[in-house]
């Protein structure tokens, strides 16, 4: 089972399993706990209006992050309502954020009025970014949890060495990981339930947990052969974002420590601009005198110069 059929405001809404389980600890005891199998169900009933329905959507497929209450800060009953089924679901942190903006919005008289008849008590630590933040993190940490309990989930991504090895397969769900990746789309898509890849386990780990995530958190701390795997895992699987922030970590990199020839070889076979471009201005400044080095540097522009125009340097 892929998906719940949920029903709201007599609308039915088709909503991956995965997520529901990961991000509501209520429904994942009803999705998957110990006692599954006599109440397994196919459909939930949603009590609230489709635009709060939409809006706790995109927190369960997109954490928050793109502007969550943007567009109802203004609407109160919105808000509340927003509240209410956050509380329902367990989303608590989704439940602050929510009183935080109406402690913003309201006066003091009629918030406390509020949360009076609602039962709630306000957050009182930080304001609406600060807990905005929070949302966030807690919902990358569910994320991660669901990752590592593997609730429900139904396909797996093979590392170098291939399943003979259990420490090699890495069980994933279908949900998550074709959303971020068009090649895992495409291979699942075709009733597949493994994909191979030739690369390590730990490369395979943090791919992972960037297409669970949409971050990777130790990556400011990995040496340069690891980030450079995790870019070439990335192309592999048309990870864009993973992508930038693996060469963003590079430019830095190099930037502060400098670089060799074979980083530069690398970065133009990946396609890697940005730090093609650091190696060449940190080589031309370490060792302007050494021949080699500088023909590396220009090996590429010379060979995009004469595949472009062959007689470039006859004139």
């Amino acid at each position: 089972m892929q998906t719940v059929v949920c029903t709201v405001d007599g609308q039915v809404d088709a909503v991956h399993i995965a997520l529901l389980v990961g991000h509501c600890p209520s429904l994942r005891a009803r999705l998957c706990g110990p006692w599954v199998a006599a109440t397994s169900t196919s459909s939930l009933a949603i009590d609230a209006t489709r635009s709060t329905w939409t809006l706790v959507k995109a927190y369960l497929y997109h954490g928050g992050r793109r502007n969550l209450l943007s567009n109802v800060e203004e609407n109160g009953e919105e808000l509340v309502e927003l509240l209410v089924l956050a509380n329902s679901l367990l989303l608590f942190d989704l439940q602050h954020l929510c009183l935080a903006t109406l402690q913003q919005a309201l006066t003091p008289r009629d918030f406390r009025e509020l949360e009076t008849h609602l039962g709630t008590l306000a957050c009182h630590d930080g304001d609406c970014d600060d807990v905005a933040a929070r949302v966030i993190d807690t919902w990358r940490h569910d994320r991660r949890q669901l990752l590592a309990n593997q609730w429900l989930a139904n396909v797996a991504l093979i590392a170098e060495g291939g399943g003979s090895q259990p420490s090699n397969v890495h069980t994933c769900h279908r949900a998550v990981v074709s959303a971020a990746s068009p090649v895992l789309r495409a291979h699942f898509n075709s009733n597949h339930t493994e994909y191979s890849l030739p690369f390590t386990t730990k490369v395979v780990d943090f791919v992972l947990e960037f297409m669970y995530t949409e971050t990777l958190a130790e990556l400011a701390d990995l040496p340069v052969d690891m980030l450079v795997d995790i870019a070439q895992a990335s192309v592999a699987l048309d990870l864009a974002g993973c992508m930038a922030l693996c060469e963003r970590t590079l430019v830095h990199r190099v930037m502060q420590s400098g670089c060799d020839v074979g980083l530069l070889s690398v970065a133009d076979a990946l396609g890697l601009s940005h730090v093609a471009a650091a190696c060449r201005l940190s080589l031309l400044g370490s060792l302007p005198t050494d021949k080699s080095v500088l023909l590396s540097c220009f090996a590429g522009r010379i060979r995009e110069n004469t595949e472009s125009n062959p007689l470039c340097f006859l004139v």
